[in-house]
C-alpha cells in the first residue's frame, strides 16, 4: 500500500480571511482511496486533536515564501495508545475535523498557504477491530510515511 495514493487530506480554512491575532480554524477531511478499510494511529497527523499545537501545521507567506510557525508544545505521549488514538476509514469513504491553530505572527494584508507536514506513525490495512492487540499497542505491522498537505489561500486583513 503506498500512503500518498491511499491518503488524501484536504486542508481549508473555515474563513477566507482573517483578522491579525486572530486564531485559525481548519476543517480537515481525510479520503481513504483504497478499496479496503484503514486504520490510521492519528498521533502526529492532521487528525490529532492536538495537532493544533503540535506543529503539524504552518503558515506559509505567498509571496515570500516565508514559513511562519505558531508556538509548538512537546510533550511525551502514555504507551500503548488507547483506542481513541485510532480512527478507521471505509473503502472510498472519509473522515473530518476542525483543529483550531494558536496565534502566528501573520502580516496585515498577506496571503498565506496553510500546510500540514509530518510522518504517519502507523497505517493498517484493514478495519481496526481486525488488526491484533499487540501491533496496535506495539505501533507495528503497519505501514507509515511521510505527508506534505496544502491548504486554500487565506487572507489576513
Amino acid at each position: 500500500m503506498d500512503l500518498s495514493s491511499t491518503i488524501h487530506v484536504s486542508i481549508e480554512p473555515v474563513s477566507n480571511s482573517y483578522q491579525v491575532e486572530e486564531p485559525i480554524t481548519l476543517h480537515v477531511v481525510l479520503q481513504n482511496r483504497a478499496s479496503h478499510p484503514i486504520t490510521i494511529l492519528t498521533w502526529d497527523s492532521p487528525l490529532d486533536p492536538k495537532a493544533g499545537i503540535l506543529g503539524v501545521f504552518y503558515a506559509r507567506d505567498a509571496q515570500y515564501d516565508t514559513v511562519v510557525r505558531g508556538d509548538v508544545v512537546n510533550f511525551s505521549r502514555k504507551l500503548p495508545p488507547t483506542r481513541d488514538s485510532f480512527v478507521e476509514v471505509g473503502s472510498h469513504q472519509q473522515t473530518e475535523t476542525w483543529v483550531k491553530l494558536p496565534v502566528m505572527q501573520l502580516r496585515t494584508g498577506r496571503s498565506y498557504l496553510i500546510e500540514a507536514r509530518g510522518k504517519w506513525k502507523a497505517v493498517w490495512n484493514g478495519r481496526l477491530g481486525d488488526i491484533d492487540k499487540e501491533s496496535l499497542d506495539s505501533m507495528t505491522g503497519g505501514l507509515s510515511g511521510q505527508f506534505k498537505y496544502c491548504s486554500a489561500m487565506l487572507n489576513v486583513t
